[in-house]
């Protein structure tokens, strides 16, 4: 039901769009090494991301990634190395665990509204009022629009992440990063949930980064992987279908095809050169 809902609001918004790698990227990454105290955890980081691509983060628990996205968002400072974003993106970050205390009683319409303006004012629901076209648009998109005016209490773990979500994008932001949105789901619901993802990256051509800890769900989804293991020391990032075949990614996760069907992608960029950022 909801991805039959969810495929009739998008399609309101017009075709998917396919990544633009001649747009102005959002984020760059130039030899980032990532770690604390001085100490890097993982090899150099170096790669590109343009509007409409949906980077996934994997790698085995402790390996770096949640202090890769940290460090990417300017709440760790990089061992070495630089971390680039226009002054114009405007980011949100979707945590892997809410800090609301989901039994405050609270509406779904007030927490997504939260993220147009977070700070109090007793002209909020003024704002509200004028944004209510944004908000109910918002909340279709990702399939919550008739459980907004529910008490989050009595959301579902995937709706509750879906209501984060919208909190997140209801900004307009150019760039999302998500860090494991998705790891108290069940298989089906985390499969219907990266289906949202990828429409919203899509046709709001959206860049996403998006940490995953299991394969299955997301695999035919994404663009681009970036594959980190700080116990071994390994980096390997680019477009999903070549990082693919690379022989530390099969190690981890064995041999499939990302992209069934499909011819590849030539004008796909990983970095400016649009290969491979290797280190295995």
């Amino acid at each position: 039901m909801m991805a039959t809902n969810l495929t009739k609001s998008l399609e309101q918004k017009g075709p998917l769009s396919a990544p633009n790698p001649q747009r102005q990227p959002v984020l760059k990454l130039d030899q980032l090494r990532v770690g604390y105290g001085g100490r890097a955890l993982l090899p150099p980081v170096s790669l590109t991301i343009h509007p409409g691509e949906l980077w996934v983060v994997l790698g085995p628990n402790g390996s770096g990634k949640s202090t890769l996205l940290k460090t990417a968002l300017g709440l760790l400072s990089p061992v070495s190395g630089t971390v680039f974003i226009p002054q114009t993106v405007p980011v949100s970050f979707v945590p892997q665990r809410s800090h609301i205390d989901f039994s405050f009683p609270m509406r779904v319409i007030d927490y997504v509204a939260d993220g147009l303006d977070r700070s109090w004012s007793f002209l909020n629901p003024l704002l509200r009022l004028k944004h209510r076209d944004t908000l109910l648009q918002t909340l279709r998109e990702v399939d919550l629009e008739p459980e907004k005016y529910k008490p989050l209490r009595q959301l579902s773990e995937g709706q509750r992440q879906r209501a984060m979500l919208a909190r997140a994008i209801i900004s307009n932001p150019s760039l999302l990063i998500l860090d494991e949105p998705t790891s108290a789901l069940d298989i089906r619901s985390e499969r219907s949930a990266f289906e949202l993802l990828h429409n919203l990256c899509c046709h709001r051509q959206l860049a996403m980064m998006v940490v995953v800890h299991h394969l299955h769900a997301v695999a035919q989804k994404a663009t681009h992987f970036l594959l980190v293991d700080g116990d071994h020391q390994v980096v390997v990032a680019g477009a999903s279908e070549h990082v693919a075949r690379n022989a530390s990614f099969v190690g981890h996760y064995g041999v499939f095809d990302p992209c069934p069907g499909q011819e590849e992608n030539d004008d796909t960029h990983s970095d400016e050169t649009g290969g491979i950022n290797n280190h295995a």
